[in-house]
């Protein structure tokens, strides 16, 4: 174990943790990344399109069992919700993690659901995480959370879940108004310049 880590948890311990008024599920736009791969931009684009928006709420969780604290977080009574869940850069115990399982596992119906991946090339990703957490984390933890990036995506799929993939870059290549569009009309949100 490390600082970041005293004790393992088990996967279900996340999806006990999540409540919510099951006659008032919000429409769920989760964003699953390996950190630093543009979320927290997007997390604000979305909020300001006027989505209500929330950092890592599952995640959070997994970190205060990592620790043997208690953390609980019950879903907002709203139309829809946009949630950004990174992946990584500590543990593999971090790389590994499923919001989508701990939604699904929670009770929350897939019809409900739909996943965004941000995408970001991932050699300009690795140079942020070793600029940002240095020796506190390592490749391995790295590679990891882009294998658990994909195989969530593959299984939103295989469960009738709609997947969007977004290329980070494409807000460079393409100018922010003309990428968001786009990746808004994909996902069904209102866009306003």
């Amino acid at each position: 174990m490390s600082q970041y880590q005293h004790r393992e948890v088990e996967a279900s311990e996340a999806a006990e943790r999540v409540t919510f008024d099951a006659q008032a599920i919000p429409e769920i736009i989760l964003s699953i990344s390996p950190c630093r791969s543009g979320t927290t931009a997007l997390l604000r684009v979305f909020g300001s399109a006027g989505l209500e928006s929330h950092y890592q709420p599952l995640k959070n969780i997994l970190r205060w069992r990592m620790q043997g604290e208690e953390m609980r977080w019950g879903l907002p009574r709203a139309a829809r919700l946009y949630l950004k869940e990174t992946l990584g850069p500590y543990t593999l115990q971090e790389a590994q993690f499923d919001p989508l399982a701990a939604l699904l596992q929670a009770g929350v119906p897939a019809g409900r659901l739909r996943v965004f991946v941000a995408g970001r090339v991932p050699l300009n990703c690795w140079a942020s995480w070793t600029g940002w957490w240095g020796g506190r984390t390592c490749v391995e933890i790295f590679i990891e959370a882009y294998r658990t990036t994909e195989m969530i995506r593959r299984r939103a799929l295989a469960l009738g879940i709609p997947a969007t993939v977004f290329a980070y870059e494409a807000i460079r290549d393409n100018g922010g108004e003309l990428a968001i569009s786009r990746l808004f009309a994909r996902l069904g949100v209102d866009f306003v310049p």
